[in-house]
């Protein structure tokens, strides 16, 4: 719980901080046709950077608190999962800052425009800007930026991003607010303190809850864990080295994390695919899910449950069609012919007997 609330100050800041990087780059998603934007979002710069700190579990930062709680307990139950852990630690802060590092530092590169958001009635720019000694050095194409898509921003005749402001308050406050939730939420469960669990303990169900929890695995018992000051002090360093990597690899020498990616290319494919989880679960659980419902409502809703409807309605209606055919056919003398058949029929009858 701790650590989901202050999960829920950085994550939210690093969603709206991403929110205003797609204004100010006219909608553009893809992060290798950006590089150095902090000069054109320094407020968004620094709130990001916030952000970025926290959920790495840089020290000091409410992340750090929070992960090191869940690391702790992880090694109390296992020290395979505590290990785990650490490594995922680890990557959380490579892959937090590979994003910093290449969308807000090195080379200016932004996005351009497309011809709608100009009002011109050319056709949209497939290609990034990139700022004048970023064409100079050559440092443009290893800036994030495909290789061939960067050109002078001054070739097109205006800057895209210099009309007017990109960090209006009305965006910039709430991100205010949840960087200071991002910097300083660890309070509500220091080292020591623990104000978090000591209120929650007076909910009734957390105390049950945890009670079951710990009757059914005793070894695991975390309830009264203390604080580990050496594994903050390792997880520390490991978030400081997953920081220090994606520098390396996304700032100082983009060309080596580049090469990495030639070089490894079936893992770099497997981590850029997402591990394919996606296309696994569309195959294996929606897909048969939807052919499931497709037969259920083209088979079994359509044939056998409406059909016993249909069933049910259809005796009246053959009766009412006997009648219509038969008695109730609006002509008066069929009528009167009818009545008088039916009376010759019933003297017939008495007459007979």
């Amino acid at each position: 719980v701790f650590h989901l609330i202050t999960h829920a100050f950085f994550k939210a800041l690093l969603f709206l901080s991403c929110g205003v990087v797609m204004h100010a780059m006219s909608g553009e998603l893809d992060m290798r046709k950006m590089s150095g934007i902090k000069r054109v979002l320094p407020i968004t710069n620094i709130l990001m950077l916030i952000g970025c700190l926290a959920l790495a579990g840089f020290p000091g930062f409410s992340g750090f608190f929070s992960k090191d709680d869940i690391v702790n307990a992880s090694f109390h139950f296992s020290p395979w999962l505590g290990v785990l852990m650490l490594f995922v630690a680890f990557m959380t802060a490579y892959y937090t800052f590979r994003l910093y590092f290449r969308v807000f530092q090195g080379p200016l590169v932004v996005p351009q425009a497309p011809a709608h958001a100009h009002g011109h009635g050319h056709e949209p720019q497939e290609h990034a800007s990139a700022s004048h000694s970023a064409i100079q050095t050559g440092t443009a194409p290893a800036s994030g930026v495909d290789t061939g898509q960067a050109t002078h921003a001054a070739d097109h005749g205006h800057d895209s991003h210099g009309h007017h402001n990109h960090e209006p308050m009305l965006m910039i406050f709430p991100l205010i607010v949840l960087a200071l939730g991002a910097l300083g939420a660890g309070i509500f469960n220091l080292p020591g303190t623990e104000y978090l669990g000591k209120f929650l303990e007076q909910s009734p169900s957390i105390s049950l809850a945890q009670e079951i929890a710990a009757k059914t695995f005793p070894s695991a018992d975390v309830g009264k864990l203390e604080p580990n000051y050496k594994l903050m002090i390792i997880s520390g360093l490991i978030s400081i080295l997953g920081i220090f990597m994606a520098y390396w690899l996304h700032l100082r020498s983009r060309a080596q994390g580049d090469a990495l990616v030639r070089k490894f290319s079936l893992a770099a494919a497997i981590i850029q695919g997402k591990f394919w989880v996606d296309e696994i679960y569309q195959g294996l659980i929606v897909e048969p899910l939807r052919m499931l419902g497709k037969i259920l409502a083209n088979v079994i809703d359509k044939y056998i449950v409406d059909g016993l409807v249909n069933l049910g309605g259809m005796i009246p209606q053959a009766g009412g069609v006997f009648l219509k055919m038969t008695i109730q056919r609006g002509y008066l003398q069929g009528y009167a012919a009818a009545m008088l058949f039916g009376v010759a029929i019933i003297l017939l009858v008495i007459f007979l007997h």
